[in-house]
C-alpha cells in the first residue's frame, strides 16, 4: 500500500510513498499562464512538465 502525505500546501508539494517505501516528492502549480507538474525523483534530479510538454 502507498502513501500520499503533504509536505508543504503553501507551495504545493506532495509526497508519494509506494509500498516499498520508495518516495518522490510532486508539485503541481502554474508557469505564468501554464499548468506546471514538477517531480523530484528520489536521487534528487527533477523532471518540469508545463502544459504537458516536457520542459528541460
Amino acid at each position: 500500500m502507498g502513501r500520499v502525505t503533504v509536505v508543504s500546501e503553501a507551495d504545493g508539494f506532495l509526497a508519494l510513498q509506494d509500498g516499498a517505501g520508495q518516495s518522490i516528492s510532486l508539485q503541481l502549480g502554474r508557469a505564468g499562464q501554464w499548468p506546471m507538474m514538477r517531480i523530484r525523483q528520489p536521487e534528487g534530479a527533477t523532471l518540469n512538465y508545463v502544459g504537458c510538454a516536457p520542459a528541460g
